[in-house]
């Protein structure tokens, strides 16, 4: 093992949308590292975390190095041809976005790890010494981006369950018909929530759906089935979506079922909400404990699942009680310095330091 490491990170932005912004939150204060300089850094709330550093750069002093961290499409024969002939595979770490059966066969036997965001069965690797699984994290600018004097009950660094005044939330789907997270949003939309229970106030269980297009962007959201038409760009719209999440007593989403896994959970699960997932696909340490930190979906019985969130949303103390040990859960094993700690985990066990 060594204390201190030096660290370049080669390549832009992967398919799934954060899994630079992942290492850059990761990789930039952690004590493992000494210095880490990345060949591109993306825009965060509209300005640079900091300045990336020109891949000629990092390629003309690639051997001062450590580890390489490398996006799988953008090795190329040259750079291979490089780290052939400098002898440098015992360093690189392969972030293997999409899945590429000819990294499987040409790169990850000489890598030192390979990263793989999906785990599904159709997409496991054949041999696992040198691959491992990724999922994405909860970053700190999850809790971070809604200052706290704006829901002043709100403490980013413990639960609260107070200032949730709204009450079902769903996640609605990014683009594609038919995937679970559709199925479900509309499930969610046209079920008859009707009323809570009297002694718990007898009012209409308020429905809130929103979507998200990505990082900084979002189209539309719809509050008590009305549309909420906002001017763009003068809205950020990511920041409405967290809004959204934070305020939310129950959540309803679901896992991507895609090859790149899924963010729209670890958003979820940074809310304080009580969370309904069909399940988290990528298997990581200290997992979430369905009925504990998260209530599972049933897909084959939507209705069912709608019942219970209508008696959490009566029982306050239980909904509470779980939410507060997701929210905690996810906060202390599922941060993306727990992530990068486990790479570091995983670089050790294969790595022989000189």
């Amino acid at each position: 093992m060594k204390d201190k490491l030096d660290i370049a990170f080669l390549g832009g932005d992967s398919a799934g949308g954060i899994i630079n912004d992942m290492f850059q939150d990761g990789l930039s204060n952690h004590p493992r590292v000494n210095k880490v300089n990345f060949e591109c850094v993306f825009e965060r709330f509209g300005k640079m975390p900091f300045e990336p550093t020109p891949a000629e750069e990092i390629i003309d002093n690639i051997t001062k190095y450590d580890i390489i961290f490398v996006k799988s499409d953008e090795i190329g024969d040259e750079r291979e041809a490089l780290f052939d002939k400098l002898g440098l595979w015992d360093r690189v770490v392969i972030n293997d976005c999409k899945d590429d059966q000819h990294v499987e066969e040409k790169y990850t036997p000489k890598c030192l790890l390979c990263l793989k965001r999906s785990w599904d069965t159709e997409f496991l690797p054949k041999d696992l010494s040198r691959t491992v699984p990724l999922a994405y994290s909860i970053m700190d600018s999850y809790y971070n981006c809604i200052p706290l004097s704006f829901y002043p009950a709100h403490n980013h660094k413990t639960y609260s369950p107070q200032g949730r005044d709204m009450q079902v939330t769903c996640t609605l789907p990014q683009c594609y018909r038919g995937v679970p997270r559709d199925i479900l949003a509309h499930a969610v939309k046209n079920y008859a929530w009707g009323r809570t229970s009297p002694e718990h106030g007898s009012h209409n269980i308020q429905l809130t759906l929103v979507y998200t297009g990505g990082w900084l962007y979002s189209s539309m959201g719809t509050w008590y089935r009305h549309p909420i038409q906002m001017p763009y760009p003068e809205v950020n719209w990511w920041y409405i979506y967290m809004h959204f999440l934070r305020r939310s007593q129950v959540i309803f989403t679901a896992a991507s079922h895609s090859a790149v896994c899924d963010v729209r959970q670890w958003e979820s699960m940074s809310s304080g909400a009580l969370v309904f997932i069909d399940f988290f696909d990528v298997p990581m340490p200290h997992p979430f404990e369905e009925g504990k930190h998260f209530i599972k979906i049933d897909m084959k019985d939507l209705p069912g699942t709608f019942k219970k969130a209508q008696d959490l949303l009566s029982n306050n103390e239980e909904r509470q009680a779980i939410a507060q040990a997701g929210f905690e859960h996810g906060r202390l094993y599922h941060s993306t310095r727990a992530r990068m700690d486990y790479v570091f985990d995983e670089i050790d066990k294969r790595k022989k330091w000189d």
